[in-house]
């Protein structure tokens, strides 16, 4: 397999407004400036990117620190990389877009500022794109993990919300009924090992998809 197929083919509560996301239209000619969303270009063009330039991750696609009981997991004996990423739902946590582990892809790979896990281009400029505005209470109006409204979570410890659909979707119906009864739940900002999967995740597809690069 040359590397132009390497890059074209995947290796492996309370109700607030909702916002809804709006995706740019996208365009058929590369965008030079600083903030191009390259994510949006035909995959040729994509590829082309990757290939005509020597690719270097931006700071903000890089994954944040693992917890200690998460390094533990990849110093298992058994431990591997391309077994875990075949095994793992590579998606954006706040959209659900696939996000797959194609070399072309890495231009859509974002990581979460807040919570170290995967985010396409669009949601990370989505997320970084306003305020969090807060209640008289002081907690946070809108979903910390997609940014919008809906029917949000607080958090018992800290002033943030998280919106079931991203609870749900990510973590499952199970989860989200154990929160929706806790009188006392720490959110994943404050309780981060709830949401581990997801940091290994953006740690081994970073590694991996370095490996490939070079």
């Amino acid at each position: 397999m040359d590397l132009m197929e390497q890059l074209l083919c995947p290796q492996v509560c309370m109700d607030v407004e909702d916002t809804p996301l709006e995706i740019e239209a996208p365009t058929n000619e590369p965008d030079e400036s600083p903030e191009a969303d390259l994510s949006s270009l035909p995959i040729e063009l994509r590829a082309r990117v990757i290939l005509d330039n020597e690719f270097e991750f931006l700071p903000e696609q890089v994954p944040h620190e693992l917890l200690p009981s998460e390094e533990a997991v990849l110093k298992e004996e058994d431990f591997s990389q391309v077994d875990y990423l075949k095994n793992a739902k590579l998606h954006c946590t706040a959209c659900n877009k696939h996000i797959g582990t194609a070399l072309v892809e890495q231009l859509d790979r974002y990581i979460h500022p807040e919570l170290n896990t995967l985010m396409c281009h669009n949601c990370f400029k989505f997320y970084g794109s306003g305020v969090f505005e807060k209640d008289e209470d002081g907690s946070e109006l809108y979903c910390k993990w997609c940014g919008q409204g809906g029917t949000v979570m607080c958090c018992s410890d800290c002033p943030l919300v998280f919106c079931q659909n991203c609870v749900k979707k990510n973590l499952g119906n199970q989860k989200l009924a154990s929160i929706k009864n806790s009188d006392n739940w720490s959110c994943f900002k404050c309780d981060p090992e709830q949401i581990s999967k997801f940091h290994i995740t953006c740690h081994v597809l970073h590694e991996y998809t370095n490996k490939q690069l070079r």
